[in-house]
């Protein structure tokens, strides 16, 4: 059966070779994306592969457990408090040093209101609004969630020493004149 195999980007003709970065003795390839610490780093600068994966892992945790937050014989806010505890985290790892944009924005919330609607055994034929499913499971909103999430974290990066990279980062002034007009949209 292995003799059979043919790579597609082979039998295409295009082969790629990995462009390498030397750093003194070390050969290091350049890559398009990598993790590191759990988060997806792209070499875009944007986070729409992070909240990807972060999404496609949430997915995985719920799959993981599915049989106890299906399962209709613990009430609802008991699973609720699981999903809070396995499944959310999962979902919103490192979404406080993103800069996310309203689109990005709106993919973990619908992923969060699927997962409570499958939860709840509501469907959209229902006519059951989000609000209303998230009242039912007793969580708290998404935006309200991860608005506590950045003003933690902005707290934790004020309060560190005064030489720190970050802090002096965040209180650095640029000199010169500010370009008259709108402010160019950075993310």
């Amino acid at each position: 059966a292995g003799d059979n195999f043919r790579c597609p980007t082979c039998v295409r003709g295009v082969v790629a070779v990995p462009q390498r970065l030397e750093v003194g003795e070390d050969s290091l390839e350049i890559v398009d994306s990598f993790r590191y610490l759990g988060d997806v780093i792209s070499c875009g600068g944007g986070v729409e592969s992070a909240v990807r994966d972060r999404i496609s892992c949430a997915w995985s945790k719920w799959r993981e457990l599915a049989s106890l937050l299906v399962n209709h014989s613990i009430p609802l806010e008991e699973r609720a408090k699981v999903y809070c505890a396995c499944v959310r985290p999962a979902l919103l790892y490192a979404v406080e040093t993103w800069a996310l944009t309203e689109r990005l924005e709106g993919l973990l919330a619908s992923c969060d209101h699927r997962m409570l609607r499958y939860m709840s055994r509501v469907r959209w034929q229902d006519r059951i609004t989000n609000e209303e499913v998230r009242k039912r499971c007793g969580v708290e909103n998404l935006e309200h969630r991860l608005r506590k999430m950045r003003l933690r974290w902005f707290g934790h990066r004020k309060h560190r020493d005064e030489n720190n990279i970050l802090r002096s980062a965040m209180e650095l002034e640029v000199e010169g004149r500010t370009p008259v007009g709108r402010p160019k949209k950075t993310w």
